[in-house]
């Protein structure tokens, strides 16, 4: 891949990565106010997922960690939103998770799990891929 095209690869995916990450927090942005959008978090999750699938075996290692890396916070800070919102709202579904779940068609529960024990994997294992030792290295 070219450095440009690259560069817009990366910019892609930072783009819709932050939009997933504003429609789960929500909060304020100059003088704007924005609300949390769960089923907004969903679609840029899903789009995140379709760019992966669609890319796989044609990136370079950096871009599909970087990749990997926006998936995974942006899953995470999901799963968080919808935890937040069954707290806030105990008895109401979110119009996110009422029609199939959360991004990916599991439940946000399953999904958390699914997120740590990858989070584990990843936290064991060097960016080359090598397993660390006790020490890290």
């Amino acid at each position: 891949m070219s450095e440009q095209t690259s560069a817009n690869f990366y910019l892609l995916v930072q783009t819709h990565a932050m939009q997933a990450l504003l429609a789960c927090q929500g909060g304020t942005l100059g003088d704007k106010t924005i609300e949390r959008d769960l089923g907004l978090a969903r679609v840029e999750i899903s789009l995140l997922e379709m760019l992966q699938e669609k890319t796989r075996g044609n990136l370079t290692t950096e871009e599909a960690a970087f990749l990997a890396d926006a998936l995974h916070e942006c899953r995470m800070a999901f799963v968080r939103a919808v935890d937040e919102e069954a707290k806030t709202n105990p008895k109401e579904k979110t119009s996110a998770t009422e029609s199939s779940g959360s991004p990916g068609g599991d439940e946000p529960s399953e999904v958390a799990a699914g997120e740590a024990q990858a989070a584990a994997k990843a936290t064991a294992t060097s960016s080359s891929g090598a397993p660390l030792d006790s020490n890290g290295g």
